[in-house]
């Protein structure tokens, strides 16, 4: 579920640069079984119309800054409803710099609640390139209430090798 998670998460931050809209296919095929529980989820955030968000969320190590400008919102599911997990994601910048940051809980997700990060729990930040790409690292805590807001207190791995980067802060949601 995480991998599916992330492809849905990453097809949102791609389309929202400008890209092509198309997870990889190696994302698809691990993924198929949970596609009809997310395609509905999908469904129902768009009948629900646009989502509003706010960041404050603090990155130090190897990428410093303020995430606090929400440009747009990709995803927002419903946190009190289970099925399909949560996932959220905001277009944003570090001065003039895109990125995009996205958390999420596949499967594991039973409601408001904090969260161990790992598994199919996730938080990342992207940037424009495959360099920029920062994973939670397990150790680390999401937290996700009722009312579409949470934290975040985590550490952001790279598979680059790029410096290990610190998130804490705040994030709201909400449709």
């Amino acid at each position: 579920m995480r991998s599916f998670v992330a492809a849905c998460l990453m097809t949102v931050v791609v389309a929202a640069c400008g890209g092509a809209a198309t997870p990889p296919a190696s994302s698809i095929a691990a993924t198929t079984s949970s596609a009809p529980a997310t395609a509905a989820a999908a469904a129902t955030q768009a009948a629900a119309g646009a989502a509003t968000g706010k960041l404050n969320v603090t990155l130090s190590g190897g990428l410093t800054g303020t995430l606090s400008e929400v440009k747009s919102v990709g995803l927002c599911t419903d946190p009190t409803k289970t099925a399909g997990g949560y996932a959220a994601s905001f277009s944003t910048a570090l001065g003039a710099v895109p990125y995009s940051f996205q958390v999420g809980v596949g499967a594991s997700y039973k409601g408001p609640g904090t969260y161990p990060t790992g598994g199919d729990v996730m938080v990342s930040v992207r940037g424009a390139t495959i360099r920029e790409i920062w994973d939670a690292a397990p150790g680390g805590t999401l937290t996700v209430a009722a009312d579409g807001s949470g934290s975040v207190d985590t550490d952001l791995k790279s598979a680059t090798g790029a410096p290990i980067v610190h998130a804490k802060g705040t994030f709201s949601c909400k449709r």
